[in-house]
């Protein structure tokens, strides 16, 4: 990638620790030290969601194989099953 086609994803109040892509490369998410999880948009850079899980740390998240749902997990020991926002 060439600078110019990079982006930068800003909101996180913390380190981000698991970034994924969702089906079809529309979606980014990422969990961090906040105890969020916050969805992006890949084409227009916009912040689409904040998922505030109750963790301290949210330290890797996953998504289903058709994107549907997102499994994270964190300092709470727990992992948590959530529906991926449209």
């Amino acid at each position: 990638l060439s600078p110019a086609g990079l982006r930068v994803f800003r909101g996180h109040t913390d380190s981000v620790v698991s970034v994924v892509f969702g089906e079809g490369d529309e979606l980014a998410s990422a969990g961090n030290f906040d105890g969020t999880v916050r969805f992006w948009s890949l084409e227009s850079g916009e912040a689409l969601r904040t998922l505030h899980t109750g963790a301290m740390v949210v330290l890797d998240i996953a998504l289903s194989p058709g994107g549907a749902r997102m499994a994270s997990a964190g300092f709470d020991s727990a992992v948590k099953l959530w529906y991926v926002p449209t």
